[in-house]
């Protein structure tokens, strides 16, 4: 019952923001304030039903995301960390250190357990 009221929250609306974002994961101009325009809310409602519907931040959500993605460029495709960061969206190499240092460290304390 509780899965039903949660599923009945999410509007079509949420569901187009969350694929503009998922689409746009990489770019490096994608911001909350970018995603607001788009949809024509308030970057407050914005980051509000980002929440809602994911449970988590809208910033640590795309950072997740790029992360993941740079650790399977680093690994799959042996590239180097120079180019990595901006291949998923960051434009600073100590922004994407700083993240990749928080998520994949985590991602990896995760596997181990």
């Amino acid at each position: 019952k509780v899965q039903e009221k949660y599923s009945a929250a999410i509007t079509e609306e949420d569901k187009k923001m969350l694929a503009y974002i998922d689409e746009h994961i990489f770019d490096k101009e994608l911001s909350l304030s970018l995603v607001a325009s788009v949809f024509g809310i308030s970057q407050a409602s914005a980051s509000e039903s980002f929440k809602r519907i994911t449970g988590t931040k809208y910033i640590d959500y795309v950072n997740e995301k790029r992360i993941r993605k740079a650790v399977e460029l680093i690994y799959t495709e042996n590239l180097d960390l120079n180019k990595v960061y901006t291949m998923v969206g960051y434009v600073s190499m100590s922004t994407f250190r700083r993240n990749y240092q928080r998520f994949a460290a985590a991602s990896r304390k995760g596997n181990k357990t």
